[in-house]
């Protein structure tokens, strides 16, 4: 059982409020997600995880953050670098499974 209960987005670029990206740069924003997830045993595990989604190409895209960049992440993403250089600061260019 996978059910996903709320979905709050932390923070995004300007663009992405108002709809529109520059020519070249991608949009996205830094979402938390609530999860219940059943377990073999059947305990109900919850928790949160934080995602990046983005949208380039007119592709949509996303990727979970591990606890211990989150921080560094959004203040990287409140400063204004670009998605590809976060995405390759952190390793996040490609999917790992996948």
């Amino acid at each position: 059982m996978r059910d996903i209960q709320q979905l709050e987005l932390i923070s995004a670029a300007p663009d992405v409020l108002r709809g529109r990206a520059q020519p070249g740069h991608a949009r996205g924003g830094i979402y938390q997600v609530a999860l219940r997830r059943k377990r073999k045993n059947g305990k109900v595990w919850e928790g949160v995880q934080t995602e990046f989604r983005w949208e380039s190409d007119g592709r949509k895209h996303r990727r979970y953050l591990r606890r211990g960049i989150v921080a560094a992440f959004r203040r990287d993403w409140a400063t204004g670098l670009k998605v590809p250089a976060l995405l390759e600061k952190y390793g996040l260019e490609k999917p790992k499974h996948g």
